[in-house]
């Protein structure tokens, strides 16, 4: 709703992300789920996956997301978690932030929590909606619909997340536990997670 953000979701921004990213390279962006339809939503993240083959969805605390991209895999196994954790332990600044913001230091924990939709997950997100089409330079659809969205008393961050949780197949959930060497001590995120879905009766 403010003139000239939408540029950030469009398919030539991710053109030009693309071309300056080192090969392991990974972009991140924010997005929202307030004053959106989840039309929009999936708008933003089909556009994203026509650029990139490789992508994953998090669910931050209240109503944000983070988007991740790049050319290769994205989820991480249990050895770059380890070593992951070796450099949050490393880093004072880091432990206390990731502790005031998120509750805990551990990042299996974090991953569990908030790693919803990896990339099999995005593509079904995206196949769910019915709509076709891309956000573009030529078609700046969010650039207009935005605005009349904003003071929506319709719209709810609850339908956009629902339709995200319902893109997450449960089995993909079973899998991370067993290759981010999941165990007893990660067990409160897990029920956090499952409350979360349980919640928005996702599954």
């Amino acid at each position: 709703w403010m003139a000239g953000a939408s540029s950030l979701f469009t398919k030539e921004f991710y053109d030009l992300v693309k071309e300056r990213l080192e090969p392991n390279g990974i972009l991140g962006q924010w997005i929202q789920t307030y004053s959106l339809t989840p039309s929009d939503y999936a708008l933003q993240v089909r556009t994203l996956t026509e650029v990139f083959p490789h992508t994953a969805l998090l669910i931050l605390p209240g109503t944000d997301t983070f988007l991740m991209a790049s050319m290769r895999a994205l989820e991480p196994d249990s050895t770059i978690i380890e070593e992951t954790q070796r450099l949050v332990e490393a880093e004072a600044a880091v432990k206390a932030d990731l502790e005031q913001y998120f509750g805990t230091t551990d990042i299996r924990s974090l991953l569990l929590r908030h790693w919803v939709l990896g990339n099999h997950g995005v593509k079904s997100l995206v196949a769910m909606d019915a709509a076709r089409g891309i956000h573009s330079d030529l078609n700046l659809r969010l650039e207009h619909d935005a605005p009349l969205r904003l003071f929506d008393e319709r719209l709810s961050p609850a339908e956009v997340r629902k339709v995200i949780l319902a893109a997450a197949p449960p089995v993909e959930l079973a899998r991370r536990w067993k290759n981010w060497g999941c165990a007893e001590a990660q067990l409160p995120a897990l029920r956090g997670l499952l409350d979360r879905f349980a919640e928005n009766e996702a599954w």
